[in-house]
């Protein structure tokens, strides 16, 4: 049971046996504890946090707003860690979009093709998508945003997880990358909607509003009603077993992938950073405490297997394992309502695991029904 759950949410469950959770917990129990309020996190989150070319501090995007484009090397790590990876090596460009005075950061890869927006899990960030949208943004565009109180996004209310600010946000936000990438190209791309964990149950959502332009598909990574709402019980058990603190980026790193929460090194390198904030002793923490969400869990996911099939367009289910399917969801694979991909050697956060797999389902999806760019 415990290792079932764990395989299920990053931003609730470790994807590993507690017991692994138990023995690296004590490695980092001597950081300093829990009195010290963090600083407001930095916009763009540390995305050059190792980098060692000088760079200017910070430059300015749409809206004049800042993206910090490292934390200076003493205060994020020592010298002797090894370097972590840059946004920039994955997206060609960053920038933010205003939404009721919201500022939500944005990071785009690719000139052509049809328009892939992806939502993240709950604790995770845009660059949880780094490495698939490297490998797959010769064919498509890949847009990646973080949402209310996850990586460089600023809002003003960040208490609110509720899936229907979630779906409103992720409804306002898809529309304005999709415009801005209709006047840099001057055509309208097709749009397909992927969603991660929380991220798929609220892409779900947003597809089924029929509000988004020229939606094309939905494909949602490694989350079933069924599952998720058998695994709320023991969320808060798992998630207090998550360090408090680390004493620098490069521990961050090390835990999550040691932990198996990421299986992939590369790609923990680029987005662990982005999930955390400095506190004012120098070492780091989640941006996001994960408890602070709980009240929206069950929000989340109930009733997902049913909006998910009431979708309209081509639906794709990528899935890490075949126990996660929920009777609903079975009845209506069978029935060739939708299509279901097995990601094997996989954790939760498939898109990180196995970027290169996900990447190939995204593009042959996307040829399969003729997505216009």
């Amino acid at each position: 049971m415990t290792l079932r759950i764990a395989r299920f949410h990053r931003e609730i469950i470790v994807c590993c046996a507690i017991q692994q959770c138990e023995e690296w917990a004590p490695r980092f129990s001597n950081v300093r504890d829990e009195t010290m309020a963090g600083k407001p996190p930095l916009p763009a989150h540390v995305l050059h946090h190792l980098s060692p070319e000088p760079i200017p501090e910070e430059e300015e995007v749409e809206g004049g707003v800042p993206v910090f484009n490292r934390v200076g090397g003493e205060t994020a790590v020592s010298s002797s860690s090894p370097k972590g990876h840059s946004w920039n090596e994955y997206f060609d460009e960053t920038f933010f979009l205003d939404v009721g005075g919201d500022k939500f950061q944005v990071f785009l890869a690719g000139t052509k093709g049809p328009l892939v927006v992806c939502f993240h899990g709950g604790g995770h960030s845009s660059l949880s998508w780094a490495h698939m949208a490297k490998l797959c943004k010769a064919d498509v565009r890949v847009a990646a945003f973080d949402c209310v109180g996850h990586g460089g996004t600023e809002c003003k209310d960040e208490t609110d997880f509720s899936k229907e600010r979630l779906v409103r946000d992720g409804v306002a936000v898809t529309k304005k990358i999709w415009e801005r990438c209709k006047e840099a190209g001057g055509e309208e791309p097709d749009i397909l909607l992927v969603g991660h964990s929380m991220g798929g149950a609220i892409a779900s959502r947003v597809a089924a509003t029929e509000e988004v332009p020229r939606l094309g598909g939905l494909v949602v990574l490694d989350v079933v009603e069924g599952t998720a709402l058998e695994a709320l019980g023991a969320m808060r058990s798992v998630v207090s077993r998550f360090p408090s603190r680390f004493a620098s980026l490069q521990e961050a790193i090390d835990w999550t992938v040691k932990s198996g929460t990421v299986q992939n090194r590369e790609s923990a390198m680029v987005s662990v950073p982005s999930q955390l904030c400095q506190n004012p002793d120098g070492s780091w923490k989640y941006r996001l405490d994960l408890m602070k969400t709980e009240p929206f869990w069950d929000g989340w996911f109930r009733g997902l297997s049913e909006v998910f099939l009431a979708v309209k367009v081509a639906r794709m289910l990528v899935l890490a394992g075949h126990d996660r399917l929920d009777k609903p969801l079975m009845i209506a694979q069978m029935q060739g309502k939708f299509q279901v991909a097995l990601v094997p050697q996989s954790g939760h956060v498939i898109e990180e695991d196995q970027p290169e797999r996900v990447a190939g389902l995204l593009v042959e999806f996307a040829k399969r029904y003729r997505l216009k760019g």
